[in-house]
């Protein structure tokens, strides 16, 4: 039977996405002998760091733990926009970049003497800042609306995150 004419057959559409993204996995060397709380502070920070050094926006760098977030193992770190702003690549290709980044995270995190400790190797030479007023992190160190699900987790003051960072600052 024939529809009347002002009856508007349903068309089926399909939508197809293409997307492409740069991204960077970073895989630890013995996760399973890091807490929770370490490896999601590293992750955090690490993200902070590239924001800061390479001067993009919140969110602009997300990251993923992989294969789950309670199993953290590897750190899928990707560009959120199409195209992105490259700086994925110069982590890899620039040997300097990725120390810088774990050095702007220390500085963010509220440290002084962060160039004694990387120095030294040695995370117990970090003090807090005074003026901070951070206890485990804060929305001007390693908090953020992209982070909320690992809020409970990130602790700045995390010996084994501090040491972790302290030993990609010193290109170990």
């Amino acid at each position: 039977s024939d529809a009347p004419p002002d009856v508007i057959k349903p068309v089926r559409i399909v939508p197809i996405v293409r997307d492409h993204k740069n991204a960077l996995l970073i895989r630890f060397s013995s996760p399973e002998d890091q807490s929770p709380e370490a490896l999601a502070t590293v992750q955090h920070a690490i993200l902070r760091g590239i924001e800061i050094v390479f001067q993009l926006e919140e969110g602009e760098v997300l990251g993923e733990p992989l294969p789950a977030r309670d199993n953290r193992r590897t750190i899928l770190i990707y560009e959120a926009t199409e195209g992105g702003a490259g700086v994925l690549g110069r982590l890899v290709e620039d040997p300097l970049a990725l120390p810088a980044v774990a050095r702007a995270a220390l500085s963010l995190m509220h440290f002084e003497r962060v160039s004694e400790a990387i120095a030294e190797g040695d995370p117990e030479l970090l003090t807090d800042d005074p003026k901070a007023e951070c206890a485990r992190a804060c929305y001007r160190c390693l908090l953020s609306y992209f982070n909320q699900p690992d809020h409970e987790l990130i602790d700045r003051g995390e010996t084994a995150a501090k040491k972790m960072l302290i030993d990609l600052a010193r290109g170990a």
